[in-house]
């Protein structure tokens, strides 16, 4: 995106220039253009449009998320965050997609019994595991959700159901959905699914 908005801001400066050289150098013009207010009111003109391609540039940078960052900003999942960033996993949802993401709330780590809960925290390979069963590829919304068993980056598959607006995720209901980011989508569901040993 950064890189766009450059290329966008040269060919402007370019195309402004080359205007700009046009209208005051045309000696067989007898127009306002030969007015130095003129010329004055162009060469600023210039400076308008590169600052507004400039903010335009610098908006789109600070809201490129990825799926990590937005799962930390949506509020409600800053538990699976944190164990995706610990677990490894985050690496991987940060750059590559698009992905989409059925992400525990906060309060769903709770309802886990506490030794579950301990021993997942505890092993890293088993909590990458946990995470990874809730991310599937692809970016599907929520309206596009369609019923059945999805392969998971786990490996093994989810059973998604959807009924008049209501999507499960095995036996997890979809709270929140729809949370964009550059590279998916993340939708909040109220438990913790578990992968079948």
């Amino acid at each position: 995106m950064l890189i766009f908005c450059l290329i966008v801001i040269g060919v402007c400066s370019i195309i402004l220039n080359f205007f700009c050289f046009l209208i005051t150098h045309d000696k067989n013009s007898t127009s306002s253009y030969d007015n130095p207010f003129f010329v004055i009111r162009v060469s600023n003109m210039k400076y308008l449009i590169y600052a507004t391609a400039l903010a335009t540039m610098l908006t789109s940078a600070a809201s490129a998320t990825d799926l990590v960052e937005a799962a930390k900003t949506s509020g409600g999942t800053k538990t699976f965050a944190s164990a995706m960033k610990s677990s490894g996993l985050a690496k991987s949802l940060e750059a590559d997609g698009p992905y989409t993401i059925f992400a525990p709330e906060d309060s769903a780590f709770d309802k886990l019994p506490p030794d579950t809960k301990a021993a997942l925290f505890k092993d890293k390979n088993k909590l990458a595991q946990v995470l990874a069963y809730h991310v599937i590829p692809g970016k599907v919304m929520v309206a596009d959700v369609k019923p059945g068993k999805v392969k998971t980056l786990e490996g093994s598959s989810l059973t998604l159901s959807s009924d008049n607006g209501k999507v499960t995720v095995d036996n997890a209901n979809v709270t929140q959905s729809d949370v964009a980011a550059d590279n998916g989508v993340i939708h909040v569901i109220d438990k913790v699914v578990l992968p079948e040993d």
